[in-house]
């Protein structure tokens, strides 16, 4: 339990570490570049939450009081509540608190001793619909992104059909 506390001590601070340590940040919001077109998040669908959730990659998170196969099982159920819930968010840009909790879990980065919390990075297990949610709104900001050709033609990591075999054979 000691060392669980420890873990706990560690990334529960690691944030306002890291943020005091970088020079000349500044908290006002500064935008070099703006695009005169605005950002609209568009309502989504019985049929999108379905493929989301058949597609997602679910685990027990011990946040959530249903078992994966189960919520699975059931998606058709809580398509249409889904959807209301997310486009009533996405109309009033406000996220659930209960969403925001996760369950975090420390993995060994494999170098240095393994009683040093710095040695370990943390994993955060979401609940199934935090997922679903932040599923529809990842694909409204890189279709946004990809309309508006605002990615870089050298951006490799996380981009759909881009690899970091892509990047290597991109800089030969």
């Amino acid at each position: 339990m000691d060392q669980a506390n420890r873990f706990n001590a560690f990334f529960s601070s690691i944030g306002e570490v890291l943020s005091a340590n970088i020079s000349g940040f500044n908290d006002s919001l500064s935008v070099e570049y703006r695009n005169p077109r605005t950002f609209f998040l568009a309502p989504v669908s019985a049929s999108e939450i379905d493929r989301i959730i058949t597609n997602l990659k679910l685990v027990k998170t011990n946040l959530d009081q249903m078992p994966v196969k189960i919520f699975i099982l059931v998606r058709h159920l809580l398509l249409y509540p889904l959807v209301k819930l997310i486009n009533m968010c996405f109309r009033k840009g406000v996220y659930p608190d209960q969403l925001k909790l996760a369950r975090i879990v420390p993995i060994y980065k494999g170098k240095g001793e393994t009683d040093d919390q710095t040695n370990y990075r943390p994993i955060s297990c979401l609940p199934y619909i935090g997922k679903v949610f932040e599923r529809c709104l990842t694909n409204r900001i890189i279709n946004f992104c990809d309309k508006f050709s605002l990615f870089s033609n050298n951006q490799f990591g996380f981009q759909s059909g881009k690899s970091t075999c892509d990047a290597l054979i991109h800089l030969t």
